[in-house]
């Protein structure tokens, strides 16, 4: 974290946040949990920290415009990809993001922190 906060080059210093964030978010080694169980419960962890409220007006003030534009792109959403790489032709992609941007509206809508943390980091990680 004091490397993050020490550089100025924004690519290195986003290197260094994803590695405390990832660091963040692993937990104990010897928990049995899935990757997925473990990356819900720091969300869960962060935002009951977050007293001052300071999540919800980043994401429903701040940044709701650039998650609106996250959540509709297809060229970050992985299904789309596998049947670019698969060559299918079926389209089967289209109602799965027709489904996720449904989810993903509704949660910014109903203004649920957690919910929409996840949205948005996991098209980051993955």
């Amino acid at each position: 974290m004091k490397k993050a906060e020490q550089e100025t080059d924004n690519d290195a210093k986003f290197i260094f946040l994803w590695v405390c964030f990832n660091a963040a978010y692993a937990g104990d080694l010897g928990q049995q949990l899935s990757e997925r169980g473990k990356f819900t419960d720091f969300l869960k962890t962060v935002v009951d920290k977050d007293k001052a409220n300071q999540l919800p007006d980043l994401l429903f003030k701040d940044f709701s415009d650039q998650i609106s534009v996250l959540i509709s792109n297809k060229y970050i959403f992985e299904p789309f990809w596998r049947a670019v790489r698969e060559q299918d032709a079926s389209n089967q992609w289209k109602e799965k993001f027709k489904q996720s941007i449904h989810f993903a509206t509704r949660v910014v809508a109903e203004q649920k922190t957690e919910l929409v943390l996840s949205v948005v980091l996991t098209v980051c990680m993955f």
